[in-house]
């Protein structure tokens, strides 16, 4: 498939090739997402060019029947899309060095725990304070070791608390 001369003769001979256990399910979205995480690398171009669609839904659309990466005729899963999007907000967040937001979710762990801000996925140690579920929150951080990490957790007041807490 490597030698092709051309995208559309490499599909060709890959329709010809058996394919790995497993690959309609997760290998082949896993496989996409590590691609698009290349291409789309922060700082570059493309990035950039990503970036610039601001929210706007992103689409795959075709008329050659391809209704897995993309949609023909309005109908599909446009995996492709939504990949695209997902890198998109992965580039937001990792140029962020805070996020504020309600908690809408909260993972403890030995040492650690996971919230989701602000629809991100924030990591925290047991050395930076908790956000509790429900509240809203300043996190300041950045992105580090493929994650985005808190180092420290602001928790804002409400009625019936007696101090803020960082």
């Amino acid at each position: 498939v490597r030698q092709c001369s051309s995208p559309g003769m490499a599909k060709r001979v890959g329709g010809e090739i058996d394919l790995l256990p497993g690959w309609d399910d997760t290998h082949r979205v896993d496989c996409m997402r590590g691609v698009l995480e290349i291409k789309f690398a922060p700082g570059t171009e493309l990035a950039a060019r990503l970036l610039a669609t601001g929210d706007a839904h992103l689409e795959e659309g075709n008329t050659w029947g391809d209704r897995w990466w993309g949609t023909c005729r309005g109908q599909g899963e446009n995996m492709l899309g939504r990949l695209l999007m997902e890198q998109r907000m992965a580039l937001r967040v990792r140029s962020r060095t805070q996020i504020a937001g309600r908690v809408t979710s909260l993972v403890l762990t030995e040492g650690a725990w996971c919230a989701t801000v602000d629809g991100c996925e924030v990591w925290g140690t047991a050395e930076t304070f908790v956000p509790p579920k429900g509240r809203d929150v300043t996190v300041y951080g950045g992105w580090l070791d493929g994650r985005w990490r808190a180092t420290r957790v602001h928790l804002h007041m409400q009625e019936g608390d007696e101090d803020e807490h960082d």
